[in-house]
């Protein structure tokens, strides 16, 4: 008989454990906030059963980037690890009664797990778990097996209901100003649901999150603004990020642009008691902006940060411009870094009602409009830039050609 139950850490406890029918409650002992380095010790406990186990087949599941995986060893005399294969974060286990003996009710601390702290790991405690067991007891009646895998975790259910509820948004407010250096830090780790080492106004919000729609939607960018613009037109991009749920303290933002098109006139916080841009390197078609917090006390996930601010050059023929993000990396305060998405904003230029032959829309012909056109001359419309010269053609014959430049000096000499 197969019977599978969810796996539950207790808080209070500080192990994880599971129950289901004939079969004692496996649980793992001796979590505890570990520091770079540290060697420690969890303990994989069968405390209770009504009837003597004679084997196991363990599966334990960790982190390989925080912890190593040293070894194993029963402390019962009589007991064997029989065989062992590990991969990356799962190690398997076969214990088997060496002497013939078997597992009494009563009997604690069977196996011993040894483990390491990766260097450059904060200090935390490590995600190690029971992921499955399947033990062969032994009874008058003969031998028969019971076994059980643990369920998927739901995220947000810290209460093991196996529902994400106000009864876990309460969960975060008693855990609230915890953190990796409290003493008691490994009953109320689970709390910590965006693993900055601290309970906080963040995990609030993605718990509440959770419970109105379900999930928590990745990271991402913003670039609001208008959509249509006309030359010499002054247009403001909003920068901004939504669905940020950590303490993030600098920003380091590149934007492209098309300079053809626009103009980068500059960039400006919009809270300057909160972000600041500390410097900026501008090239041709694209901006990098360093950005520093200095205050990320109730912050929003979803905040606006920069206005940058752009010219419609006159004289441009194209139909539209594009001002996108291309890269995104957010620091927290243990310098992780994190890569967000990024977007883009189109803008579509209006065409104004120009005289013919005032290329650079200044309101009059003149050299500059004839050296835009001798600059053109030779295109026709198959060639693939010919909207950006297409104006020249004044004879609209399809082509750039010493007719337009003798229409186009005509009317300079008028």
């Amino acid at each position: 008989m197969l019977l599978c139950v969810v796996m539950t850490v207790k808080p209070e406890m500080s192990w994880a454990s599971a129950d289901f029918d004939g079969l004692p409650s496996a649980q793992l002992e001796g979590l505890r906030v570990v520091e770079a380095g540290q060697s420690f010790e969890t303990f994989y406990v069968l405390p209770s059963s009504n009837e003597p186990m004679i084997a196991q087949d363990i599966t334990i599941t960790f982190d390989p980037k925080q912890v190593e995986f040293l070894g194993a060893d029963y402390i019962r005399d009589g007991w064997i690890i029989a065989g062992q294969t590990q991969s990356q974060g799962e190690v398997r286990l076969l214990a088997a009664s060496g002497s013939g003996n078997s597992f009494e009710y009563g009997d604690h601390d069977r196996l011993v797990l040894y483990w390491k702290a990766k260097l450059g790991m904060p200090a935390s405690v490590p995600k190690i778990a029971i992921a499955s067991m399947e033990g062969a007891l032994g009874s008058e009646s003969g031998l028969h097996l019971r076994s059980f895998t643990a369920a998927a975790a739901i995220q947000g259910d810290l209460n093991d209901d196996g529902l994400v509820t106000v009864g876990d948004l309460a969960l975060v407010v008693t855990a609230l100003g915890k953190s990796e250096v409290s003493p008691d830090w490994a009953s109320y780790a689970k709390m910590d649901l965006n693993e900055d080492g601290t309970v906080d106004y963040y995990d609030l919000l993605m718990v509440a999150e959770l419970i109105l729609h379900g999930k928590i939607t990745p990271a991402s960018t913003t670039l609001t603004g208008p959509a249509t613009a006309s030359a010499g037109d002054t247009v403001e991009l909003v920068f901004g990020i939504n669905d940020l749920f950590q303490h993030i303290y600098a920003q380091d933002l590149i934007l492209s642009f098309d300079d053809q098109t626009l103009e980068f006139i500059g960039a400006a916080s919009i809270n300057e008691e909160r972000f600041h841009v500390l410097d900026s390197d501008v090239t041709s078609g694209a901006i990098r902006l360093l950005i520093v917090h200095m205050d990320t006390l109730f912050p929003s996930p979803s905040t606006q940060y920069v206005r940058l601010h752009f010219k419609v050059k006159s004289g441009t023929h194209s139909e539209s411009t594009i001002v996108s993000v291309q890269s995104l990396i957010v620091a927290n305060g243990l310098g992780e870094e994190t890569d967000i998405s990024g977007v883009a904003h189109t803008i579509s230029f209006e065409m104004t009602n120009t005289e013919a032959g005032d290329l650079n829309g200044d309101h009059r012909i003149s050299i500059g409009d004839l050296a835009i056109l001798a600059n053109g001359y030779g295109k026709s419309s198959t060639d693939a830039d010919w909207s950006s010269v297409k104006q020249g053609d004044l004879n609209d014959d399809g082509f750039i050609d010493i007719s337009d430049l003798s229409l186009l000096a005509a009317k300079i000499l008028l």
